[in-house]
């Protein structure tokens, strides 16, 4: 098991998972538990975000075909009250500031 304080470890240990599972062929399942996180932690400019979620990604499909394994990849829903006073409506938390259906914003 990995545990990464913040993007750059995230990045680095996903880039080095191929040198690591090469010896250990009964792995089969990689889990990574949030994906998101040090991106909504770390980046606001959205466009960026997107492009590294992309590369990993990426990273991550190369993996599990090259080694034959799953990659299950988990992104924590967050939830914050829009307006408390008109019902408490909720919208999508995203962990990201402004909220906006421009942003991914979902009523329930």
């Amino acid at each position: 098991m990995f545990r990464c304080h913040d993007q750059a470890e995230l990045l680095a240990t996903i880039n080095q998972l191929s040198a690591f599972l090469r010896n250990k062929t009964r792995i089969k399942c990689i889990v990574l538990d949030s994906i998101a996180f040090h991106f909504r932690q770390d980046l606001q400019d959205i466009s960026t975000r997107n492009r590294m979620l992309s590369q990993v990604a990426q990273t991550l499909n190369k993996l599990a075909f090259d080694h034959k394994l799953a990659v299950v990849v988990i992104n924590h829903v967050t939830t914050k009250i829009l307006k408390p006073t008109d019902g408490g409506r909720l919208s999508g938390g995203g962990g990201g500031g402004g909220g906006g259906e421009e942003e991914g914003e979902s009523w329930y």
